[in-house]
């Protein structure tokens, strides 16, 4: 190999080498792409709940109350409970507008909460106990001042009430009105202390937000 020939030769296994024992930049930011994590929650409804903001969507459940209101609600009652007699039926519906004012709280939901837990039966009893359009708890009922919980205006002013305290204990929870009806199903306390309430719950709150949309 002649003299010329050999230097190539050196070049050419030189920049070889080079480019293979090369070191990076350390000043050349190189990013990596990571692989996706998949998640292991598989139900979002109960995932603990931080950084809650709250009121938005507020407007949706409060007020609602106009001159047509009131005869929507009656004509809601009787295509949801056609043995309700039609005083009984103008009694509810005159009484969920008289406690939705006093209380704050939309005469719809108020009214789509009583036909998720009784289907407007005033004297209806649960398994555990619940009686009356609202399905209190006689201690329930007791605390919030219902003598009576088969009377129809005592109920719904507990009910009410009642309703009114969960939306209160979930200020800051969104959406707050999903949380308060959880609340009423499961208890406050229950859902206070996980952060957040079961999926069981989804059927109840969606059944409810149904009706809400129907009235």
């Amino acid at each position: 190999m002649d003299t010329i020939s050999g230097v190539i030769v050196a070049i050419f296994v030189l920049t070889i080498v080079g480019s293979v024992t090369k070191l990076p930049d350390p000043n050349v930011n190189v990013s990596v792409e990571k692989e996706p994590v998949a998640s292991t929650q598989t139900n979002p409804r109960e995932i603990p709940v931080t950084g809650l903001s709250g009121e938005e969507g507020e407007h949706a459940f409060k007020g609602g109350y106009d001159e047509n209101t009131q005869s929507n609600i009656y004509n809601f009652i009787k295509k949801k409970a056609k043995t309700v007699k039609d005083n009984a039926a103008q009694m509810m519906a005159e009484n969920i507008i008289k406690y939705s004012q006093q209380y704050d709280v939309n005469p719809k939901i108020l009214t789509a909460l009583i036909a998720a837990e009784s289907k407007f039966n005033s004297q209806a009893v649960s398994r555990s106990g619940a009686q009356g359009l609202g399905q209190l708890l006689p201690s329930t009922a007791r605390h919030l001042g219902v003598n009576d919980p088969f009377n129809i205006e005592e109920n719904i002013m507990g009910t009410t009430r009642y309703f009114r305290s969960m939306l209160d204990r979930f200020k800051g929870y969104d959406p707050r009105v999903h949380f308060a009806l959880a609340g009423y199903k499961e208890g406050p306390n229950a859902v206070l202390k996980r952060g957040y309430y079961k999926s069981d719950s989804q059927s109840y709150i969606d059944l409810i937000m149904k009706y809400y949309s129907d009235i």
